[in-house]
């Protein structure tokens, strides 16, 4: 008896480190697989990339968000969308996601360094296509592959809703 309580203590104190989110587990679908992230990866210096979609009976669409886990702030572009006409087709808006891509591609493969506030302007794409904001809340990706950039951000913890 003594030894199980000993045992429990000592889960209790050990440090969150050992129960990490791998990046593998934050691709997901939310909400009856109509909203999920996919395609997390590591774009150095603490910029993590990742992909959101959404389909709904109205459409579909993909978004590449661009995250800075030590300050909150990303950007989003939209690179994908469709939308689902009077008589039931499914009709393309636009679709971006190759050449986005072969651009995170280059650029990831590339030997420059880029200003995080600066990386909208690297891709050819409309203006009324990409937003910006910050968020007080941190993402799975940052938490798998930047866990010490949390600052002020209210930790990201995988809620069963999420898997």
């Amino acid at each position: 008896m003594r030894a199980r309580i000993l045992h429990i203590a000592l889960l209790a104190i050990l440090p969150q480190t050992s129960f990490a989110i791998q990046l593998n587990d934050c691709a997901r679908s939310i909400d009856s697989h109509h909203f999920g992230e996919s395609g997390h990866f590591d774009a150095g210096d603490g910029i993590v990339v990742f992909i959101t979609w959404a389909s709904t009976p109205i459409g579909s669409a993909e978004n590449y968000v661009f995250s800075d886990c030590s300050t909150g702030q990303h950007f989003r572009i939209f690179a994908y969308q469709t939308k689902v006409t009077d008589d039931g087709r499914e009709v393309i808006n636009y679709d971006d996601r190759a050449s986005l891509s072969a651009k995170i591609d280059e650029m990831v493969g590339s030997e420059n360094s880029y200003k995080f506030w600066e990386l909208g302007n690297e891709f050819q794409v409309s203006d009324k296509r990409v937003s910006f904001d910050e968020t007080t809340e941190e993402n799975c990706a940052c938490r798998s592959l930047y866990p010490d950039l949390l600052n002020k951000k209210q930790r990201f913890k995988m809620e069963p809703w999420n898997e």
